[in-house]
């Protein structure tokens, strides 16, 4: 008989410690401390119902989720939490409404409970997690009527995250790229393709923010009609598909100016008794990309030839004893700039004394031409003599002196080393006796 009274005792004591109005943590959901035990009640037939809890959220929204006894006793007390999934991490946050009050507890840390108990009905807002948590469920166990009599109910409702159409990304990677100068003035607009985009606005001009110029093209690339030089533009693209646009950030470049003109003449301007085979040459002129030569004796000058390097040789021997006009015109893009029209003299004609100094003057080819480090040419003079070489880089930038001064008759190892500069492509011009050289050197280190 003793032994029946301790297990009686037992019992009872284990269904008030799950059935009590003041236990918390009871909601049943994964890492609570479970839920009432169904054998404290059930007795008398009740029912509880859940409603506002949605079948599927949007992120970051907020629910009100009411609790109500539709049929039998007030519901004494309820527990309830929302989880992640079938887990035990909470799903967003539960604050509380009507007749209701949060908890904290260490197995449920957000849990909402009835306050006070005995009550018809409650409600409490659930504010839903951010993008990304996926699928949810809310779990509440209530008990109605006395904690030995009433029924309990046990309820999981579940709601899956709505997916929210998103406009696309924004376009990036700008050609030409953001602040860029020098561009050239038939230039194109080009930029990212953007992954869900249907179709991009294309804004142009040169006001900030610039207008609409192209609407729903499917491209991402935009040609621009022929831009003035010098001046900066600002350009904008939007993306869009179904669900929105979304823009860019405001790009700006400016277009190159027209090149500078050309000055240091060879032969000089006024020089006389130049000698009939005498070549063109000049300094590079800033910005410059082509060289057209003009030549004669009389205004308006004709053109000779066009070319990118600084030298240039004329088809045909000059005439002796002859003033001639000449003028170099630099071309970009952007224009071309007249340079000034020089002149010189030819020498007078008087026989053969000084064909050897055209012939006798040489340069030979360079070797090693590809070279790695050195590069070797070899220079023959007839007579003494002011004697210039010098090497350009591919954008016409001296980059070294070989020879600047008076050279004696005879043969001339000239040598270049050029570690340090990049690799790539250098011209040598050679001017001596009023004569111009010049040949091409690989740089390959």
């Amino acid at each position: 008989m003793i032994r029946h009274i301790g297990f009686l005792f037992l019992f009872v004591f284990a269904c008030n410690v799950f059935a009590s109005p003041t236990n918390r943590g009871y909601s049943g959901a994964p890492g609570s401390l479970g839920r009432c035990s169904s054998s404290c009640h059930g007795v008398n037939q009740g029912t509880v119902q859940i409603t506002g809890f949605p079948t599927e959220y949007v992120p970051d929204s907020t629910y009100l989720i009411a609790i109500e006894a539709v049929s039998g006793l007030p519901i004494k007390n309820f527990n309830g939490s929302v989880r992640r999934g079938t887990g035990s991490v909470n799903a967003g946050t539960i604050t509380a409404g009507f007749n209701t009050v949060t908890y904290s507890v260490t197995q449920e840390t957000n849990g909402i409970r009835l306050t006070p108990n005995d009550r018809q009905n409650g409600n409490f807002n659930w504010r839903a997690p951010t993008a990304g948590a996926g699928t949810v469920r809310l779990y509440v166990a209530a008990h109605q009527g006395d904690r030995n009599t009433g029924p309990n109910s046990t309820i999981s409702l579940t709601a899956t995250e709505a997916v929210i159409p998103q406009p696309p990304d924004a376009p990036s990677d700008p050609v030409p790229a953001m602040a860029a100068t020098g561009v050239a003035t038939n230039t194109s607009l080009s930029w990212s393709v953007v992954p869900d985009a249907i179709g991009y606005d294309v804004y142009f001009g040169n006001e900030n923010p610039p207008p609409l110029v192209q609407s729903a093209t499917s491209e991402n690339t935009y040609p621009l009609p022929g831009l003035q030089p010098g001046t900066q533009y600002y350009w904008q693209v939007y993306a869009f598909n179904d669900n929105g646009s979304t823009p860019s950030a405001i790009w700006s470049f400016t277009t190159m100016t027209a090149p500078d003109p050309c000055t240091n003449p060879s032969p000089a301007n006024g020089a006389e008794n130049v000698l009939i085979g005498a070549g063109l040459s000049w300094n590079p002129a800033s910005g410059a990309e082509t060289y057209e030569v003009f030549l004669g004796t009389t205004e308006p000058l004709g053109t000779v030839g066009t070319t990118t390097e600084t030298v240039f040789s004329p088809a045909t021997q000059f005439e002796v004893g002859t003033t001639y006009l000449w003028r170099v015109e630099s071309t970009n893009s952007a224009g071309t700039t007249v340079g000034q029209t020089w002149s010189f003299t030819t020498e007078a004609e008087s026989g053969a004394d000084d064909s050897p100094v055209v012939r006798g003057f040489q340069l030979s080819s360079a070797y090693p031409n590809p070279f790695n480090s050195n590069v070797r040419v070899n220079l023959s003079i007839p007579q003494a003599g002011m004697t210039s070489v010098t090497v350009y880089d591919i954008s016409g930038r001296e980059v070294a002196t070989l020879v600047n001064g008076t050279l004696s008759a005879g043969e001339h190892l000239l040598e270049w080393n050029a570690l340090g500069n990049a690799a790539g492509i250098y011209l040598m011009r050679c001017l001596c006796a009023g004569v111009t050289s010049s040949q091409k050197l690989v740089y390959l280190p």
